[in-house]
C-alpha cells in the first residue's frame, strides 16, 4: 500500500544546495546506511557484519568453491585496497580463509568459513527486506527509470573518477 507523501517529502526545496543532486545521494547513502544498520541488527548478523561486506559476502556465496581476490573486485566493483580492508575485517571477523591457488602460487583464493556460510540465509533474507522497502515506493515503470538513471550516474562517475586518476582531465 502507498503512502500519501508528507509534507515534508513534497515541499519544494528553498535552499539553493539542497537542490544539488550531490545532497541527495548524500541523503541516500546516510539513510540506507541508518536502515543497513537496522536491518543487521534486526536479523542479528550485527556486529559480525558490517556495511560494504555485501558484495565480497554475496559473490563468495555465489561461488561455492571460492575466488581469487583479483576475481572478487571484477565481480563487486571494488578497488583493490577496498577489497583487501574488507578481506582483513572479514578474516578477523572467522568468516573468510585464504589459501595459495594450486594453479598459481602468487594468488590467493578466498573461501567462506563455516561461520561465513552460515550467514546466508539471514543476509539473503536482510537482503530481500532491504530492496523490497527501497523499491516500495516506487511503480514498476518508475523503478526501471530509476535503475537505468543511476547506473547511467555511477558509470559517468566511475568514467570521471578513471579520467581524473589517470590526468586525463585538465583544470
Amino acid at each position: 500500500m502507498k503512502q500519501t507523501p508528507s509534507t515534508s517529502e513534497t515541499a519544494p526545496v528553498q535552499q539553493e544546495h539542497l537542490k544539488e543532486i550531490s545532497f541527495f545521494v548524500n541523503r541516500l547513502d546516510c539513510y540506507y546506511s541508518l536502515r543497513l544498520e537496522a536491518l543487521l541488527m534486526k536479523h542479528k548478523l550485527s556486529p559480525t557484519l558490517r556495511p560494504g561486506m555485501g558484495p565480497v559476502l554475496f559473490a563468495l556465496f555465489q561461488a561455492k568453491e571460492g575466488m581469487r581476490i583479483k576475481e572478487l573486485g571484477a565481480v563487486t566493483d571494488l578497488a583493490p585496497s577496498s577489497i583487501t580492508e574488507l578481506l582483513q575485517r572479514m578474516e578477523k571477523r572467522g568468516l573468510i580463509k585464504r589459501s595459495a591457488d594450486k594453479t598459481d602460487g602468487r594468488a590467493q583464493i578466498i573461501t567462506l568459513t563455516p561461520k561465513g556460510r552460515s550467514l546466508e540465509p539471514g543476509c539473503r533474507k536482510l537482503s530481500k527486506e532491504l530492496n523490497e522497502g527501497m523499491e516500495s515506493p516506487f511503480s514498476s515503470d518508475e523503478l526501471t527509470t530509476f535503475k537505468t538513471l543511476w547506473w547511467k550516474l555511477i558509470h559517468h562517475l566511475m568514467d570521471e573518477t578513471a579520467s581524473v586518476k589517470s590526468g586525463d582531465k585538465q583544470e
